[in-house]
């Protein structure tokens, strides 16, 4: 194999990489998570808390896709936000 080879090769390589991390970046930038969990501390019998658990949301003015879901969090409630 040439060096020019190796070196097209190589490069086809990091472009592929730069794309497939940039692809996944801004997949999961886009991709908010609710997850609902029964967590059984409490006794028996006593009332329920509901806690909502925020984090690396990292809001930004423009990202107003974001600011809706974000939002929307309001209507679940919660007797606790961490």
């Amino acid at each position: 194999m040439t060096a020019t080879r190796r070196l097209t090769l190589a490069a086809g390589g990091l472009l592929g990489l730069a794309g497939a991390v940039t692809a996944a970046a801004w997949v999961e930038a886009r991709a908010f998570v609710l997850r609902r969990v029964t967590v059984p501390v409490l006794p028996f019998g006593s009332p329920q808390i509901r806690v909502l658990h925020l984090s690396d949301i990292h809001l930004m003015p423009y990202q107003k896709r974001k600011l809706r879901f974000v939002a929307s969090l309001g209507a679940l409630n919660p007797d606790l936000v961490i």
